[in-house]
């Protein structure tokens, strides 16, 4: 870790949207976190039932050398993406000096008053509120397509914010968003990309290379709060007190090592991939990205959209049952075996340098930088669940932010762009 870290600190030329920083962030709270738990004598995974298979040391072993592997495999390509890009372009230009602005004011605002209205609708109508529960008395059709759409409120403020700055016309019914987002019980990442979104808006508005204290701040509160943020969203909506649930959260977050044993996780799927004796050469991705468009509706037996999980869990491990992950390794193994715990890793790392060099010699009002901040801002989830959440996440979960970049493709040019002045002071 040590090693890697220097590495990437020397010739990476990093900054606070790098892949690299985001991985660095992931690995230390998924590895390096969990192993000092272990050590510090938290129980294993699946050790708390007598009918299951506990996770062993040996298992945990194998996932930790798979993980520092991959590390330095990713450190390698990352640096190399730092060098070709400097090699073809030179040093990286000083921020605000970069290349012309090609993101359209007007293609914003359409996507904002098209989306806004029917996300704010489905908000209100689909969101559970504290004493009154679901305002919407009917059973929806059981599909997530009508769920995404209480997303498109907050991410038709977070376009305008990104266009204009952090004024309080649009911050305001933002954080209201986010607050009752925070209290629903479920669904963390429909307020924690939001809040990762918002801080690399921000830093780069501000021409920051690197987070602010309040920044800091921020990310460890957020991050804190993502170990007992289902439990304060249904202890809220049950009516407990706020002093019995800063009591719960805090002990959740001192027990978070064992409450959240993704490491343990990774290592059961190692194993539970073996003996299922299936090398899936792609496939699940493929059937993710082509099939996940397809509303369960209109294809009532359509594969389910968690990959592989469900046919490598057993009676004694039911990582499908109990929601767990494998993590982007687990779902490289899978599919490629070492093959795959070397090559995924190294191409992802790779390709995702060369979007932030791409994005970041380009203007803050491009394309280009609106396009990966928003691949940024989900990297977290797609290392936590697997190479498939890259595209769910980001055309799902995010549809009207990418709609806005699609619809530059589309649009002809001419629009009007937008001003040269990006900084807070305006």
């Amino acid at each position: 870790m040590a090693l890697c870290i220097s590495a990437l600190v020397v010739f990476g030329n990093l900054r606070h949207s790098h892949p690299a920083v985001i991985y660095l962030f992931f690995h230390v709270t998924v590895i390096s976190i969990r192993i000092y738990g272990i050590m510090m004598g938290s129980p294993m995974l699946f050790s708390q039932w007598e009918w299951s298979r506990p996770v062993t040391y040996s298992e945990v072993l194998r996932a930790v050398l798979f993980a520092d592997g991959a590390l330095v495999v990713m450190t390698f390509a990352w640096i190399l993406a730092s060098y070709r890009d400097c090699l073809r372009h030179g040093p990286m230009p000083p921020l605000g000096s970069e290349g012309p602005h090609t993101l359209s004011k007007s293609i914003i605002w359409i996507v904002f008053v098209i989306t806004f209205p029917i996300g704010l609708v489905s908000f209100v109508l689909l969101s559970r509120f504290p004493g009154v529960g679901n305002l919407l008395p009917i059973e929806l059709p059981r599909t997530a397509w009508i769920g995404i759409t209480q997303m498109w409120a907050g991410l038709g403020l977070i376009a305008l914010i990104y266009l204009h700055g952090f004024k309080w016309r649009y911050t305001i019914p933002l954080y209201i968003y986010l607050f009752f987002q925070l209290v629903q019980g479920f669904h963390r990442f429909r307020f924690l990309i939001p809040v990762i979104l918002l801080s690399q808006i921000y830093l780069d508005r501000a021409g920051r290379r690197w987070p602010t204290l309040r920044i800091v701040l921020i990310f460890a509160v957020a991050f804190a709060l993502f170990f007992p943020m289902k439990s304060i969203g249904q202890m809220y909506q049950a009516g407990v007190p706020v002093g019995q649930i800063f009591t719960h959260s805090a002990k959740v977050i001192q027990d978070s090592s064992a409450q959240f044993p993704f490491l343990d996780e990774f290592a059961a799927s190692l194993t539970l991939i073996d003996e299922n004796g299936k090398w899936f050469y792609g496939r699940k991705w493929f059937d993710t990205v082509f099939l996940m468009w397809i509303p369960r509706p209109l294809w009532p037996n359509k594969p389910h959209m968690i990959g592989f999980i469900q046919e490598i869990s057993t009676h004694e491990r039911p990582m499908a049952k109990m929601g767990m992950v494998v993590t982007f390794l687990g779902d490289a193994y899978a599919h490629f075996r070492y093959i795959g715990g070397i090559f995924v890793p190294f191409l992802l790392a790779y390709f995702s340098g060369v979007a932030f060099f791409r994005a970041y010699r380009s203007s803050y009002f491009s394309i280009a930088r609106f396009f990966y901040l928003l691949f940024a801002c989900n990297l977290i989830q797609a290392y936590r669940d697997g190479i498939q959440s890259i595209v769910t996440f980001i055309a799902v979960n995010m549809m009207p932010l990418l709609i806005v970049v699609l619809l530059h493709g589309v649009i002809p040019r001419g629009q009007k762009r937008c001003p040269q002045d990006r900084r807070f002071s305006q």
